[in-house]
């Protein structure tokens, strides 16, 4: 928890899952449970920032997987259609 509120997020007063932050005027969204992490941003580069930043903290533990596809929680979920989510 530490490390997010060094990077300025907010943890959700409605769920304590989740964390927002204003980075360069976008929000980023940070969801996990247990072991797993999703993160969203507007700019790739800030998602690759934060992830190298987590990596200065946790190590070669984190892995991380970038694009329109993903699996989490047991989900896929498919953004390959702008302003769309397939699950």
């Amino acid at each position: 928890m530490a490390g997010l509120e060094a990077y300025v997020f907010k943890v959700n007063p409605f769920d304590p899952c989740v964390a927002n932050a204003d980075i360069n005027g976008k929000q980023m969204t940070v969801r996990w449970y247990v072991d797993d992490l999703q993160v969203s941003h507007m700019d790739e580069f800030e998602i690759t920032k934060f992830a190298d930043y987590l990596v200065g903290i946790y190590g070669d533990k984190l892995t991380a997987h970038h694009g329109d596809v993903h699996d989490y929680l047991g989900m896929d979920l498919d953004c390959s259609e702008k302003g769309r989510v397939k699950v």
